[in-house]
């Protein structure tokens, strides 16, 4: 038998296992460290999981704000149903009809979050309440977006709230866009655009394991 030709690889999985037994000899601390090279930061574990086969429904509302924090919170809507789609959370249900009744059923004002839920047959209900969605523009020429919102699962049988379990207006998940300039004409829309779809992800990582690309990306990062 030759054995000419698999030297090459002999050899590769000799220098491979030398590598191994180096790190191992050198501690964890090493091998998470090469994991970090490859792979970035640790994941991220959920805050909370949503229950997989109950249909749920997305309730994004600016409760008191004005009528354009009102057309923010529908933008930030369609956005956090990609997120639950995307990262099949739960199974959704008829969100287009959800909006036209809200739309078109004046009574649907008078109705608790619960009772919404209900009449949508829903059994959980992934409630957003945008307090803040605007921009921020000092002297200087430059401009950033900025949200802020409480988050909640609400069960649609019980109308108790789910998660968070402590007595609060919700989970805060709040976030600022870089620095723009903002002498650009669509600087304020594609400022929008990024403003939803990012507090829409970020909402989302809530229920679902995530990697942060850098270390500072992770809650609780400070600079």
């Amino acid at each position: 038998m030759n054995t000419t030709r698999f030297a090459p690889l002999l050899v590769s999985r000799f220098a491979a296992w030398n590598l191994l037994g180096l790190l191992c000899l050198a501690g964890c601390g090493a091998i998470g460290a090469m994991d970090y090279q490859l792979n970035g930061p640790s994941p991220v574990d959920p805050l909370y999981t949503i229950p997989a086969t109950q249909p749920m429904l997305v309730f994004v509302e600016s409760y008191h704000g004005d009528a354009l924090t009102s057309i923010d919170a529908q933008e930030l809507a369609a956005a956090l149903v990609g997120e639950v789609n995307d990262n099949k959370l739960a199974p959704l249900v008829d969100q287009a009809e959800f909006e036209r009744l809200r739309n078109d059923t004046p009574g649907l004002a008078g109705m608790t979050i619960a009772e919404i839920g209900r009449k949508m047959k829903a059994k959980t209900i992934l409630y957003v309440n945008l307090k803040q969605f605007d921009f921020e523009e000092p002297p200087g020429g430059m401009v950033r977006g900025r949200a802020k919102a409480a988050v909640k699962v609400i069960d649609a049988e019980t109308g108790e709230t789910m998660w968070p379990k402590s007595p609060n207006a919700g989970q805060a998940v709040d976030f600022d866009t870089p620095w723009k300039p903002s002498d650009k004409a669509d600087s304020r829309s594609l400022l929008r655009q990024e403003l939803s779809m990012t507090e829409a992800n970020h909402i989302g990582n809530l229920f679902h394991s995530w990697r942060p690309k850098y270390d500072m990306d992770r809650p609780g990062a400070t600079d």
